[in-house]
């Protein structure tokens, strides 16, 4: 699992009314390729690891319609080039849940 965290502002490829409409002819291929060039960061997971500090219950926020979330910390060991140290919140998305990755992607689009 990865998380992007956008860096600075940039205009994206893909509207999110492209991303809302079910009959877009859009594939989760392309939502995550559009992320590609932008100014968005993904992080690994053993970088969520260490910002989250092992996805401790402490930092235990909540369960989202993703998955559950965790509050962490970009400190500047691990922050990219460009970007703050700053508090986070890292949502996981569940395969098994009920929104999908397209959803996920509307949500980091829109967030970032």
């Amino acid at each position: 699992k990865n998380v992007v965290c956008k860096q600075n502002s940039q205009q994206m490829r893909l509207s999110l009314s492209d991303l809302s409409n079910p009959g877009s002819p859009l594939s989760v291929s392309d939502l995550s390729n559009s992320l590609i060039g932008s100014n968005l960061h993904v992080f690994t997971r053993s970088e969520l690891k260490v910002i989250t500090h092992n996805f401790s219950s402490t930092n235990y926020l909540g369960e989202g319609g993703f998955g559950p979330v965790h509050k962490g910390f970009i400190d500047d060991k691990i922050r990219p080039a460009g970007l703050e140290a700053q508090p986070v919140a890292v949502k996981l998305l569940d395969l098994d849940g009920n929104q999908g990755h397209r959803e996920w992607l509307a949500e980091i689009i829109f967030l970032g």
